[in-house]
């Protein structure tokens, strides 16, 4: 275990750890791990969603939906996975979360199946998934049978997470006294007459009674998991089968996800040139969900009364809790399959091989909630999302024999992938009873006299293939790579349909080139280069100008009416879509080395070049037109960046050290954007040439402005700065004119920040003494940035208090005290240029961070003699426990989780510390 865990490398995670950490999704288990892999999330919330990104952003995220399309594509014995899609996000109002269950695609995998994890980034090492993987790829690798041998895996712990025990409750005391300097510096007696009712009688308990709201909401949660495996067989035919159920609950009430899963493996060997395995994969997730009012009037796109919040009280909470538990119900569930028979016959120095491929996902949501606790207004949905793809893939290769100093391998292949996708969804609002708790269905479902909306979508997606790869060696030193393939999409415009993309690799083998042994175990320079093309994520750059449903009304703009009549628009608040959308590519360049000395150290470093061209982004149009942007090809993204691993083992006998540094830098820039334009807007952040993609875009605060005679005067109009046309006056932000024209607007936003860290890495350490063995697994971040949203909301009450919008909900966590806010400035909260708007330096703060992430003990206890007697080959024991520590100078919940734009917005919750004891055996 220590020589796997210091030659590791670049690409691959320690999967014999990861088989014994508790969480249910693949990019928890791989976060710093992996050098040039990090992982972005918003919550540690069980199952939802986590994003890996290799080798930085490789283009903008203004909206969470492009997430989707600039993570990997994680391949699982072959299979391309189909992950959710993000075309359901094009019927809601907001974006907090997709509708559906919101399941990550990988917790249907289970851990302990898997025998090996490799993260492809190279040019060359992702040619052979082609357009799929230009992000990217996680090959997973599961463990396969020994033919010949019977064994029984088995892996099982039991543990639980702790819930916070530094939560800085609050009441309405402590939240009259934070808003009393406001008012006493600012209010007029209109205001002070609007002051909030909950907040206006101290006697009223509900709201100045103890503040342990805490004490309901997060609870200590158990988790645990059951894995066994059974295989064996002959030479001519072989098995693995595998069974597995994981429950990990959250910390916040009613939070958690419960799995089981199925695995098969068989291989038979019919005839002595053919081979035919088949392998089978199901899965089955439970996921138990949060209760925040944002995502409950989000998805209900309905906004009850805001007047009175929750208690910070837990006796007044438990009400509404015992409400929402007895009449409510939020059902979420995903079914999966992935399947594959592969036959392959081969023929002196022939190989042939033809193989079908199957995935199928399904995701279901099915939600009510009742009047009691919806302003008498209840609410059910549902939905149900199906993602289908299979494929079929042939290949050829020939391997002439050259003699001994000489190898080469020619290798073709053809393949079509056939993607379906579909959902369905059906909401209804005012059920005439809450003892009727779903939508009827049929050609005209009902609510029992209540209103009901439904949507549906369908998408189709083929892909055609051809490539053709000649691996050649010489003399075991110069290696050489070369890959072409011709791919065609359905989703692009006639002409459009097919992209080449080539690759080319070399590698110099140095140790046997200058006969470096001993002293060099392995001395290997490689260098690669290649261009791939990336296919859109749905097909509405597909079909030039279109007709779409964008024409419904103020709180339900996606219901396709006019006066009570369906009809279809233009899309012009969506925007618009010519002809002559093409593809988009990234052109990539890699150098690196591999230095192993005397079997002892390890050390690899790759330093890569990668473009992002001619991708598709909003342009802004005349207003004439209608439309509010045009899309068009020609922005462009450069990332640089080196990854590097060193690993070392120290010690003789009994006693060995193995310590392993992980480094990542990478920094980005925007090189281009469609039509020659040096800078766009879209969705909130500007995106400016020569700027990073992932750059805060913000006001400057200079201070405050304590008087009116302190705000600058324009000597040519004898006029006040102006914030947008506002007059600055006393109680407003300083914030700095860039442009000194005396008006504070959007050109004065300065480029500051970003959210993705300039250097990240781990530094993961393995102590064996004897039958012991302790890691240890340590992660970092530097240069990492975030706008505290969560802050920045507390501070303006005034326009949130009355805003009777999302921006006023105050879930129970509103009731935390505000950390150090006596270094925020006494703004006038009800000035029109709203001093306390999250885009400002004032809420950016430093997110770098150092953590503890896991410690693992564990115990070997193969050479005890009850053991031996029992023959089991192997048993271990371990005690694992998480995220003891972080050090960080961010003063929000944690510095690792944010929204897709870089925003800490509260509703996240925090890592949990977790202890857990296990048994692993093998028999």
């Amino acid at each position: 275990m220590i020589r796997d865990t210091v030659f590791r490398g670049l690409n691959s995670p320690p999967v014999d750890l990861l088989h014994y950490l508790p969480a249910s999704t693949l990019p928890v288990l791989m976060d710093a791990k992996v050098a040039g892999v990090t992982t972005l999330r918003k919550s540690s919330e069980p199952g939802i969603p986590a994003w890996l990104l290799v080798r930085g952003l490789h283009g903008p995220v203004t909206k969470q939906s492009a997430l989707y399309s600039l993570t990997p594509l994680y391949v699982v014995d072959g299979i391309p996975l189909i992950q959710n899609h993000a075309f359901p996000f094009g019927i809601k109002q907001y974006d907090y979360e997709r509708i559906g269950s919101e399941t990550d695609i990988t917790t249907m995998l289970n851990i302990n199946d898997i025998e090996s994890i490799e993260v492809l980034k190279d040019p060359a090492a992702i040619a052979a998934y082609g357009v799929q993987g230009i992000d990217g790829v996680v090959l997973i690798r599961s463990r396969k049978p020994i033919p010949g041998k019977y064994r029984i895996n088995v892996n099982l712990y039991g543990g639980v997470s702790l819930k916070p025990y530094d939560i800085k409750t609050a009441n309405g005391r402590y939240e009259r006294d934070f808003r009393k300097p406001f008012y006493d510096a600012y209010a007029t007696q209109q205001q002070l007459a609007a002051f909030p009712a909950y907040l206006a009688d101290s006697s009223n308990t509900v709201y100045y009674g103890a503040a342990n709201w805490d004490d309901l909401y997060y609870q200590n949660a158990w988790q645990h998991s059951v894995n066994a495996a059974i295989s064996g067989g002959t030479e001519r035919a072989y098995f693995r089968l595998g069974l597995g159920n994981v429950r990990e609950n959250g910390v916040m009430r009613n939070t958690g996800v419960d799995r089981y899963n199925v695995s098969t493996a068989i291989g038979m060997m019919p005839f002595d040139d053919l081979t035919i395995t088949t392998q089978i994969q199901l899965g089955l997730t439970d996921r138990s969900r949060n209760t925040f009012l944002r995502e409950r009037f989000a998805e209900q796109e309905y906004l009850p009364t805001l007047a009175a919040p929750l208690s910070p009280n837990k006796d007044y909470l438990s009400g509404y809790y015992s409400l929402l538990d007895r009449w409510s119900f939020d059902k979420n569930q995903d079914h999966f399959l992935a399947g594959m028979i592969k036959a392959a016959y081969q023929l002196k120095n022939w190989n042939l091989s033809s193989s079908f491929l199957m995935n199928y996902h399904d995701n279901n949501r099915d939600l009510y909630f009742p009047t009691t606790v919806n302003d008498g207004n209840n609410f059910a949905s549902y939905f149900i999302g199906l993602d289908k793809r299979s494929a079929w893939k042939n290949e050829i290769s020939y391997k002439p024999d050259l003699g001994a100093d000489m190898v080469l391998q020619l290798t073709g292949g053809a393949g079509a992938q056939w993607d379906r996708r579909k959902y369905d969804y059906i909401k209804g609002y005012r059920g005439g009873s809450d003892f009727v708790k779903i939508i009827a269905g049929g050609s005209t479902p009902s609510f029992q006299n209540g209103t009901v909306f439904a949507f549906k979508d369908y998408l189709n997606h083929n892909l055609v293939s051809f490539s053709g790869r000649a691996n050649f060696m010489l003399k075991n030193r110069y290696e050489l790579t070369a890959a072409v393939s011709r791919e065609g999409s359905s989703y692009f415009q006639n002409g459009y349909w097919w992209f080449t993309s080539p690759s080319l690799a070399l590698a110099w083998d140095l140790k046997n080139e200058l006969h470096l042994a001993p002293a060099f175990s392995l001395l290997k320079i490689k260098a690669g280069i290649g261009r791939t093309g990336r296919v859109f994520d749905n097909d509405s750059y597909g079909y030039g100008p279109v007709y779409t449903v964008d024409n419904g009304y103020n709180g339900a703009p996606f219901i396709p009416s006019y006066g009570s009549m369906p009809t279809l628009t233009l899309p012009f608040s969506r925007g618009y879509t010519g002809w002559g959308i093409g593809w988009a590519y990234a052109d990539q360049a890699t150098v690196g080395f591999e230095l192993g000395l005397a079997e002892k150290w390890n050390v690899a470093a790759t330093y890569y070049l990668r473009n992002d061209k001619n991708m598709v982004a909003p342009v802004p149009v005349p207003t004439e037109y209608g439309f509010t942007k045009e899309y068009k090809n020609g922005l462009a993204v450069k990332n640089t960046g080196v990854e590097a691993s060193i690993g070392s083992y120290f010690g003789t006998g009994s006693f060995k050290w193995s310590p392993e540094l992980l480094l990542h830098w990478n920094n980005n820039r925007i090189t281009a954007l469609p039509d020659g334009l040096n800078s766009i807007q879209s969705d909130g952040r500007r995106l400016q040439k020569g700027q990073r993609v992932d750059a805060f875009w913000l006001l400057e605060n200079e201070g405050i402005y304590e008087t009116d005679a302190a705000v600058p005067v324009n000597p040519s109009t004898n006029q006040r700065l102006t914030y947008y046309g506002v007059t600055v006056k006393r109680g407003d932000p300083r914030w700095k004119d860039m442009n000194g024209d005396f008006v504070v607007d959007d050109n004065d936003r300065i480029f500051r920040g970003n959210m993705y860290p300039k250097i990240s890495g781990a530094f993961n350490q393995s102590f064996n003494y004897k039958n012991w063995e302790l890691n240890l697994l340590t992660a970092f971040a530097l240069g990492k940035y975030l706008v505290n949203e969560a802050v920045a909301n507390r501070f303006d009450f005034a326009n949130r208090e009355v805003s009777g919008s999302m921006s006023g909900v105050k879930e129970v966590t509103f009731w935390t005290q505000i950390p150090d806010r006596e270094k925020y400035p006494l703004y006038n909260p009800w000035s029109l240029v709203q001093p306390y708007q999250r885009d400002q330096t004032l809420f950016l703060e430093k997110a770098d961070f150092l953590k503890l992430k896991s410690v693992m003990l564990s115990y070997s206890m193969k050479d005890l003699a009850w053991v031996k007697k029992a023959k089991i080959t192997s048993m271990k024991a371990y005690i694992t426990a998480n995220n003891l520590f972080t050090v960080t100078p961010y003063t929000g919940r944690d510095p690792e989780l944010s929204n897709y734009m870089g925003y800490d917005d509260g509703y996240g919750i925090p890592f949990p510390r977790s202890f857990s004891l296990g048994l692993q055996l093998d028999l």
